[in-house]
């Protein structure tokens, strides 16, 4: 037996929007959700938390970013170095 692979349906909207990023924000959202709520039980500062937060998001996109080029596109990497930078194209999520 074999999963479905269900197409997503296109949103008349201007911008795209891929199902991937949106799960990957509403996880981002949640995380960042529960640090909150765990740093005001034991006493640390909301601000921080947040901060943190945006700091593991941003490294994380950007990592997943380098990670995808550098191990699944070596030769895209060496012809365009400057693909490596483009973290809006790509992303690795390796297990998540």
């Amino acid at each position: 037996m074999s999963l479905p692979y269900l197409e997503a349906p296109d949103l008349p909207i201007r911008i795209p929007i891929h199902i991937f990023g949106a799960i990957v924000m509403v996880g981002v959202g949640i995380g960042t959700a529960v640090m909150v709520r765990y740093a005001r039980k034991v006493g640390e500062s909301e601000a921080t938390a947040r901060s943190l937060a945006t700091w593991l998001a941003v490294i994380g996109i950007i990592s997943a970013h380098v990670l995808d080029v550098v191990f699944y596109q070596p030769g895209e990497a060496l012809r365009h170095p400057w693909k490596l930078l483009e973290v809006w194209t790509s992303i690795s999520s390796y297990g998540g």
